[in-house]
């Protein structure tokens, strides 16, 4: 009985790769049961000097090494009735190893050798009791690897604030951009430009959705190739588009809109049928023509609107005060289908991490199960 308890012990460690451990607190001594080898070497079952030796040694993020020291020297968990849960990072052997053979050595803990890259995230799980015998206090619990949960997290986060199809900001993303630019940088001049396809539910209908889906990716392509890194990008819906960019002038605003242009007019010769992609634009220029990012929006359709209007291929209206009367109630509209979408979005990103959740969740009660209770 012994033999099979020990096997499926031994299954688990394995299969799940995951460490129970008792730290001394008063020894800084730590032992490891299992055979957890993705970030603790598994020939070391006790580490002398634990917290010098390891933790703050490179073993542990140095962002994350006063989290570890306060859990494994707390005398309050003795007290708890429940375990404490922290999260942390650990070094990955196998990128360590790999780092530290192909780099010259860094200074532990420094900010270089803190790549985010050579550490796994992971959960430990604590108790305390203090040993009869010596005194001392003791520290029992579990370090489990969380790291391709955390990953999946990051993954539905970048996901929720890109545009799928253009992998550029979406509309909810492109707008808190915009207020956080404003709120923390609101000294400057900074423009907001949107961009409208001309006839473009025409050019759908006439060459398929598919080609539609071509002309959204060049504009997309194109935007990234004429403008900076530091402006946002961001894809509205449909076949509209806003650029804010930072820190200019309406002059600088206006050429670079001009040179957007231009450089989109370029791409009908790698896209299919010779189409020359034609569109209007909007601009609005705060603080001169807003106060704030939502009337920033608001000011910059108005113009857009009249751009709509204008006979010709360089179809770029500034906003100016006439602009408003005309289309202020089209402007309205489309704030409110960004607002919807934005909406839309929200849920089915909260849906995406809600199910990850839960299938965490089911793992977690999976690893909690006793050993005995596995079937072999």
């Amino acid at each position: 009985a012994m033999a099979v308890d020990q096997r499926k012990q031994s299954l688990l460690n394995n299969g799940y790769q995951d460490m129970v451990f008792e730290y001394d607190a008063n020894d800084d001594r730590m032992e490891q049961i299992g055979n957890y080898t993705s970030c603790i070497s598994s020939s070391n079952k006790i580490s002398e000097n634990f917290l010098d030796a390891e933790v703050r040694a490179g073993k542990v993020h140095p962002d994350d090494v006063a989290t570890i020291e306060k859990l494994l020297t707390d005398r309050s968990l003795v007290d708890r009735n429940f375990p404490a849960v922290v999260k942390f990072r650990l070094r990955n052997n196998a990128c360590a190893a790999k780092a530290d053979s192909s780099e010259p050595e860094k200074e532990a803990g420094s900010a270089n050798s803190a790549n985010n890259d050579n550490y796994m995230w992971h959960t430990c799980s604590a108790i305390a009791y203090i040993d009869q015998d010596s005194g001392h206090l003791k520290v029992v619990g579990k370090f489990i690897n969380i790291d391709q949960y955390e990953n999946r997290m990051r993954a539905l986060y970048d996901q929720s604030k890109l545009d799928v199809l253009t992998e550029l900001y979406n509309s909810k993303t492109m707008y808190r951009h915009c207020k956080s630019l404003l709120d923390l940088d609101g000294d400057e001049s900074h423009a907001l430009m949107i961009f409208d396809i001309n006839n473009f539910s025409a050019v759908n209908k006439a060459f398929g959705r598919a080609f539609g889906d071509s002309i959204l990716k060049t504009v997309a392509k194109v935007l990234r190739l004429t403008f900076r890194h530091s402006d946002y990008l961001s894809r509205l819906g449909d076949d509209e588009f806003a650029v804010m960019l930072r820190s200019v002038s309406r002059q600088q605003a206006h050429a670079l809109a001009i040179n957007f242009l231009s450089n989109l007019r370029q791409q009908h010769e790698v896209i299919a049928h010779d189409f020359a992609i034609e569109g209007s634009i909007g601009i609005a220029v705060y603080p001169d023509d807003a106060p704030d990012c939502e009337r920033l929006l608001h000011v910059a359709y108005s113009a857009l609107g009249e751009a709509k209007q204008v006979v010709g291929r360089e179809r770029i209206v500034m906003f100016d005060s006439d602009c408003v009367d005309e289309n202020i109630s089209v402007a309205e509209e489309r704030l409110r289908l960004i607002e919807r979408s934005c909406q839309v979005a929200e849920s089915e990103a909260l849906a995406c991490v809600e199910s990850a959740r839960k299938n965490a969740h089911t793992t977690k009660e999976l690893l909690s199960r006793d050993p005995s209770s596995v079937n072999v």
